[in-house]
């Protein structure tokens, strides 16, 4: 993925993607800054562009001002991440995922975030920092859901392998440990249980949006 000039490229090989961070592209497409661009848009606030003096905030507010600043790129930086994984999932090894993630973590970090401060400092009076902090705390819980329901899915892989090994060697159950065929289908039901919860916790958020 090259994010450059308002447009997003998706590679046609491992070497193009490899060599899409070399360029020194920006974060600046509509799509990258959706959720920097909801937390600085002229909805929250309007910027005093005559302001000459940046105004020094209360301690307080200060630390309220960063922790949105960190929210947000970690925000950014995990959404995006997961999107290119998913892109690449059959393409690349884990070395060669370690390598991208690592390139996508520093052009997340050559984005302009001291620009993005500058502007919420200024016009920290007029920002609706209720909405502001409601739509970071539906995105967080949102990386945390997605987190809970990638372990599940893992987990259910694997024990959908070991029952397809069981099976096809006529294994009912596995000498000296607790692992069978009858708990192994247990669990299986389980993680499916939490997946139908999380998915229909989404479905309630859906409607009352």
């Amino acid at each position: 993925v090259k994010i450059n000039n308002g447009t997003i490229a998706i590679a046609k090989n491992k070497k193009q993607a490899f060599s899409f961070f070399t360029e020194n592209p920006a974060i600046n497409s509509e799509d990258e800054k959706d959720f920097i661009e909801h937390v600085a848009s002229p909805d929250f606030y309007k910027v005093n562009f005559t302001t000459p003096v940046i105004p020094e905030l209360a301690k307080e507010d200060e630390l309220k001002l960063k922790e949105t600043i960190r929210a947000t790129k970690r925000i950014l930086e995990e959404k995006k991440w997961k999107e290119i994984e998913n892109s690449y999932a059959e393409v690349f090894n884990s070395f060669e995922k370690e390598s991208l993630k690592t390139e996508f973590q520093k052009e997340v970090s050559r984005y302009e975030w001291n620009k993005l401060e500058t502007q919420l400092r200024l016009s920290y009076e007029n920002i609706d920092w209720n909405k502001v902090n409601d739509r970071v705390k539906i995105s967080l819980a949102q990386l945390k859901t997605d987190s809970i329901q990638h372990q599940i899915n893992l987990a259910l892989g694997s024990l959908t392998k070991l029952e397809t090994w069981m099976k096809e060697n006529y294994i009912s159950a596995i000498p000296d440990t607790d692992i069978s065929l009858e708990r192994i289908m247990d669990n299986k039901q389980q993680a499916k249980a939490q997946l139908d919860k999380i998915k229909a916790t989404r479905n309630k958020k859906i409607v009352s949006l």
